[in-house]
């Protein structure tokens, strides 16, 4: 990641999130748009979309979550988020740090687990200003 990318992210996130007082009702669109450009500026264009996107009204133990199926071919990779978040910061959070779990199984096959390459990405996000 180059370091004028992770500014423009930066910059773009704390104008989006700047009067950020009232929850957030995710969409569709949202997603879509905050997961191209999230993946522009900080995975260099590197993921591949998920197979699907739902949104529930909760979800078991998690905020948001990535749900793989090893039994079909290709593995299929598809996004859980919540209808509602306390705020669009949190949202914008949450989809970025599915990302990186994406990123762990569709790019580096990985585990998908909180461990060591999860967790190399805690200096990006906290210079962005991302919470992992």
């Amino acid at each position: 990641m180059q370091k004028r990318k992770a500014l423009k992210l930066r910059r773009k996130i704390k104008i989006a999130t700047m009067n950020d007082r009232s929850p957030y009702v995710t969409t569709k669109r949202s997603i879509n748009f905050w997961f191209k450009y999230i993946n522009k500026q900080l995975f260099d264009d590197q993921l591949p979309p998920f197979d699907r996107i739902i949104i529930k009204k909760w979800l078991k133990k998690a905020i948001g979550q990535v749900c793989t199926y090893p039994d079909k071919n290709p593995k299929r990779f598809d996004l859980e988020m919540l209808k509602k978040y306390k705020t669009k910061k949190e949202f914008i959070d949450t989809l970025a740090h599915e990302m990186i779990h994406l990123y762990q199984m569709a790019c580096r096959k990985d585990t998908g687990n909180h461990n060591k390459l999860f967790y190399s990405f805690k200096p990006k996000f906290k210079f962005i200003g991302l919470e992992l």
